[in-house]
C-alpha cells in the first residue's frame, strides 16, 4: 500500500448482496479511522461514534476530483461539507499522508450571533 493510499478495508462480503432494500447498507467497512456504508439508493455514510458524514454518492466523487487530495501541501486541510445539519468531512495531509476527520456543523443560530459579536468588536 502507497504511504499516500487511505486504508480503505471492505466487509461487504459478510453483508446480503439480494436485497433491494434502499435503507440496508450494499457495503459497509472502513476508510482510515472511520466507518462507512454505501445504500443501494446512492448515498455514502462515513461516521465514528458520536458524528456523521452524508453525501449523495455522485456528487461526493465530484467533489474529490475538484479538490484532488493527493496535490494537497502538508499541513494543509480541505473541507466537504454534509450534507443538510450533517458533519463535514475533513481531509488533512499530514508528512505525505491523507487523513480523514469530521467536524461538527455549528449551530446557525450560534453561528449567526458569534457573527453580530464580531462586528460589533470591530465597530
Amino acid at each position: 500500500m502507497s504511504s499516500k493510499t487511505i486504508p480503505f478495508i471492505s466487509t461487504s462480503k459478510k453483508r446480503k448482496r439480494n436485497t433491494k432494500d434502499p435503507d440496508i447498507p450494499i457495503d459497509v467497512g472502513t476508510i482510515g479511522d472511520l466507518k462507512y456504508s454505501v445504500y443501494r439508493r446512492g448515498i455514502i455514510h462515513i461516521y465514528d461514534d458520536t458524528l456523521t458524514f452524508k453525501k449523495d454518492c455522485n456528487v461526493f466523487e465530484d467533489l474529490i476530483k475538484k479538490m484532488d487530495p493527493m496535490n494537497m501541501k502538508d499541513g494543509s486541510e480541505k473541507e466537504i461539507s454534509g450534507s443538510g445539519d450533517n458533519a463535514d468531512l475533513i481531509f488533512i495531509k499530514e508528512k505525505g499522508e491523507i487523513k480523514l476527520s469530521l467536524k461538527e456543523k455549528p449551530i446557525g443560530i450560534i453561528d449567526s450571533l458569534k457573527k453580530i459579536i464580531n462586528k460589533a468588536k470591530r465597530g
